[in-house]
This record gives C-alpha cells, sequence and structure tokens, in this order.
C-alpha cells in the first residue's frame, strides 16, 4: 500500500507542471507524461481522492490512449483508457463531462476494434 502510494504520488508531482503550464488542447505528450501515467497506472489506484484532478488525469489518459492507437499499441491504448474511465467517474460523469466521457468511450472503441 505504502509502494502504492509513491507511485501514484511520484506520478501526479511529474504530470502536474505539465497540466498547469498549457491549456489540454495544447497538451503534448512526450516520455516523461507516459513515465507520469505508468507511475499512476502503477500504483493501481482505480479512484482519485481529490475530484480536481479526476478530468486532467482522464484527459491525459484518453491522450496517451489515442496516441498509442495511432501507433497500433491497441492493448495499451485499452489500458490507458480504461484508467481513463475509472477515473473520470461513473455515469455522474457523463453530466459533468460529456465530451471527455464521450471521447474515452469512442477511443475504447476504437482500442478494441
Amino acid at each position: 500500500e505504502s509502494l502504492d502510494k509513491t507511485h501514484f504520488s511520484l506520478g501526479l508531482q511529474i504530470i502536474t507542471p505539465y497540466s498547469n503550464e498549457r491549456s489540454t488542447d495544447e497538451l503534448q505528450l512526450t516520455s516523461t507524461t507516459f513515465i507520469a501515467i505508468e507511475q499512476i497506472i502503477a500504483s493501481r489506484c482505480r479512484e482519485i481522492p481529490n475530484p480536481t484532478f479526476r478530468a486532467p488525469l482522464a484527459d491525459f489518459l484518453v491522450k496517451a490512449g489515442e496516441r498509442s492507437i495511432e501507433m497500433a499499441d491497441f492493448p495499451l491504448a485499452l489500458k490507458y483508457i480504461t484508467y481513463g474511465l475509472d477515473f473520470l467517474g461513473g455515469d455522474e460523469a457523463w453530466g459533468s463531462n460529456f465530451r471527455l466521457s464521450l471521447r474515452l468511450h469512442e477511443a475504447a472503441c476504437l482500442a478494441c476494434y
């Protein structure tokens, strides 16, 4: 459990400067952001304690998933997108983050295709 928290904390520390310095539309995924995403996933955390991190993390993950689809790495894409869906939340996300929810579900369909 302590190691899981360390992975999660490290991932957030790496990714936070990227999310603060650009709007999510301008965000460029780099090897560093992929490392941060992998750290967060390594934490095996499926729920984000702080709700303000949910949508930005889900946005990072859908972008990582879309990039993985472009590279034809469909299993990795599905892993990223699934975590993005988990982080964003269940049915309530459709009301609060409709566009991101739709994008995640469309990307999941592409990754499974």
